[in-house]
């Protein structure tokens, strides 16, 4: 039977085994508090011009949806999606059967109406013959009187119903208003069209503008500045074909789908290779402005907002403050408010930081 330890053997064994553990512990805590080495730059405010690159389409700036006055079945398609066409220009046609036979009958009824006013009036002037040698009363050539402003007052009905049934007969016949493209055919032959009811889209020659599909968080400036900037457009399939344009409209509403804003440029003296329907590049560049710009690479977040590390200059220890984003670029992230000039700015190494960590600054202290 072995004998037990004794309580003196086992608080000596415990001390050792604590005295291996704080052992390890001790390098591992003293590497934890050299300084970690970060990259810094001095904060500074600099004057900054806001750029935009955007790819829209040529449109033109009146467009029209063009429609029959009177409800029909549709005969004729004359054009198509593309097809340039002149004002007057015949762009489809409904069935006239029903208007012809209404302007027959209209026709008819001038000559009718035509024929009773010669009638009315020979009966008048041989009344008045009569009146002037004593052989009719008085009420007789009144009566012929009345009946000839009668038969007048008939075949202006008749003409008028006659402009009204060749005015259906035209209204038959869809005629482009203007020259220009057609943009789009809503409705095929055999249709039935309702009077009023688009059919053919014409976009009008002449004042072309450049359209673009733009994130409102680009739409960094006002109103009257954005109004005021140049834009300088080029066709996708040769840069060297340019205008320079104005905005001229921005939509004040935003397209929920694709949360973007339409903005309308107006191209000056645009080249004819601009056509109606081109792919276009669009670069604006705002006035420059003072801003703090600020690398990518420098911002976290600090309880889900933005921030930044920054570097006590003689202390060399990291603090974390929190800072407001104006705008994020392509060359890097516009502060509204946060920082002030001088401070040192970690730009590299802030993932490896907590508040009052020790740093050591790679290339020295910048100051």
């Amino acid at each position: 039977m072995r004998p037990r330890p004794r309580p003196i053997a086992r608080l000596a064994v415990v001390a050792l085994a604590l005295a291996g553990l704080s052992a390890c512990q001790q390098p591992d805590m003293a590497a934890e508090e050299q300084p970690r080495l970060v990259r810094v730059v001095t904060v500074s405010s600099s004057d900054h011009a806001a750029t935009a690159s955007l790819t829209g389409e040529v449109q033109a700036r009146t467009k029209i949806d063009l429609a029959f006055r009177i409800t029909g079945q549709i005969s004729e398609i004359a054009v198509a999606v593309g097809d340039h066409v002149t004002a007057g220009q015949v762009l489809a046609r409904i069935d006239a059967e029903a208007q012809r036979a209404d302007l027959e009958l209209a026709e008819a009824s001038v000559e009718a109406a035509d024929a009773a006013l010669e009638q009315a009036a020979a009966a008048l002037a041989r009344q008045q013959a009569l009146l002037a040698s004593g052989l009719v009363t008085r009420s007789k050539y009144d009566q012929a009187e009345q009946d000839r402003r009668t038969a007048e007052s008939s075949l202006e009905s008749a003409r008028a119903m006659r402009q009204a049934a060749l005015n259906a007969l035209s209204y038959t016949e869809l005629r482009a208003d203007s020259d220009g493209i057609v943009t789009r055919v809503n409705r095929d032959a055999g249709e039935v069209a309702p009077s009023a009811q688009p059919v053919v889209s014409v976009a009008h020659d002449g004042p072309r503008d450049a359209v673009f599909n733009v994130h409102e968080t680009l739409l960094f400036a006002g109103a009257d500045e954005l109004q005021a900037a140049a834009v300088d457009v080029a066709l996708v399939a040769d840069a060297n074909v340019r205008a320079t344009g104005r905005i001229r409209e921005v939509s004040p509403t935003v397209d929920p789908k694709t949360g973007t804003v339409r903005v309308r440029v107006t191209l000056q003296d645009a080249p004819a290779a601009m056509t109606l329907g081109s792919l276009v590049t669009g670069h604006v560049t705002m006035p420059a402005a003072p801003a703090t710009v600020i690398p990518w690479s420098a911002i976290t977040l600090d309880g889900g907002q933005p921030a930044v590390w920054l570097v006590a200059p003689e202390a060399h220890t990291a603090s974390i403050r929190p800072v407001e984003i104006a705008q994020y670029t392509t060359e890097g992230i516009i502060l509204a408010g946060g920082l002030q000039a001088g401070d040192l700015l970690v730009v590299e190494g802030g993932q490896f930081l907590y508040p009052g960590k020790p740093v050591r600054l790679a290339g020295g202290d910048p100051s």
